[in-house]
């Protein structure tokens, strides 16, 4: 699937490979594990463990998971992998529905309108799919993130908040 843009952005989204999974498993586990220590949810001590535990359930079969969708991302000219997504079909909802549970763009690919192609051909391909509704998570503490999402017409459906007590010590 091709997505063109921005006349210097032409991207392609390619079914990700058992090789290339590996190696996605890898990097999402740990970013998760992260994300969730940096948002105070996880101790650092559990966060591996927990994101481990969270991914299999979710992907037991890896690529082969029924009603999860991944890709790996290309440049359609210089062909260089640009980053991945992951999506998943939900079930028992009122209205057909995917939920994006990963989008990543390799750092020396950021900033360049690879993300924002990439949120479009997720969309396509959802559509292509049945979905009329597409739904994903963003840490706080990734403004560039949210900004992309707004931008691309996500709007805020719920919305967790901390407050940090005194220590009675």
């Amino acid at each position: 699937m091709l997505c063109r843009g921005d006349p210097t952005v032409d991207l392609i989204l390619y079914p990700m490979t058992t090789t290339e999974f590996e190696s996605f498993k890898e990097q999402t586990i740990r970013n998760y594990a992260e994300e969730n220590v940096g948002a105070g949810y996880w101790h650092e001590s559990e966060a591996m463990a927990r994101s481990i535990e969270a991914h299999q359930k979710l992907l037991p079969l890896g690529v082969a998971t029924e009603g999860h969708y991944l890709f790996s991302a290309k440049d359609a000219v210089s062909k260089e992998k640009v980053g991945y997504v992951w999506f998943g079909v939900e079930k028992n909802v009122a209205i057909a529905s995917a939920f994006i549970f990963a989008v990543f763009i390799y750092e020396k690919f950021r900033s360049r309108g690879y993300g924002r192609m990439m949120m479009k051909l997720v969309e396509i391909k959802a559509s292509e799919l049945g979905m009329r509704r597409l739904g994903l998570h963003v840490f706080a503490q990734n403004p560039i993130a949210i900004h992309l999402y707004q931008e691309e017409g996500y709007r805020i459906t719920s919305l967790n908040m901390m407050k940090e007590l005194a220590s009675k010590e």
